[in-house]
């Protein structure tokens, strides 16, 4: 089940990346070979690129999974702009309605985060082994879009009712983060 929510995720998250339209979004050759597996870079026009950085999986220590994917644009331009960044989250946890939800996309072992701006509800369902699948959208801004996802090894905590949830990247995920330091667009 976990392997055909990734590829679905994958494959919404390109086609939304992409826009759909194949005239106006062309995928790129020029992010290096490692992060090609992670990352798809779309050309736009001639001074903005769209990125889409692939699902990485975060768990807790009660199994409790969390997929995140990030899509955003940097225009060449203007490149010491804040940059948007649209964070989508899917969520198995045990908790049937989630009324209250507060994100923090960890920075440091100091406790520095990022606050989302906004969070949507796209869906919730029942998933099996009694937890409940959750779509949420967030968004956010970074002057290094990269660094900051980077900086995600140190988990992200999301806060349900009087909950907390901390969510910290597997063993893999912490390598495809590493991998995004590679990439310099700024």
């Amino acid at each position: 089940m976990l392997k055909i929510l990734i590829y679905l995720l994958i494959l919404t998250g390109g086609l939304i990346s992409s826009g759909c339209f194949p005239s106006l979004a062309k995928k790129q050759a020029g992010i290096s070979s490692i992060s090609n597996k992670f990352v798809d870079e779309y050309y736009i026009d001639k001074s903005v690129t769209q990125y889409f950085i692939k699902p990485i999986l975060f768990k807790d220590s009660k199994n409790n999974t969390l997929l995140v994917d990030f899509t955003f644009r940097v225009n060449t331009i203007t490149k010491n702009e804040r940059v948007k960044i649209a964070g989508n989250l899917t969520i198995f946890l045990s908790e049937k309605d989630i009324d209250s939800l507060n994100i923090r996309y960890n920075q440091n072992k100091y406790g520095e985060s990022i606050v989302p701006e906004t969070i949507e509800l796209f869906y919730r369902e029942v998933s099996s082994n009694n937890r409940y699948l959750n779509r949420f959208g967030s968004k956010f801004e970074s002057a290094d879009p990269f660094q900051t996802i980077r900086n995600m090894e140190n988990g992200i905590t999301v806060l349900v009712k009087s909950k907390v949830y901390k969510f910290l990247p597997t063993k893999k995920t912490i390598s495809k983060l590493r991998s995004l330091s590679s990439i310099n667009t700024f």
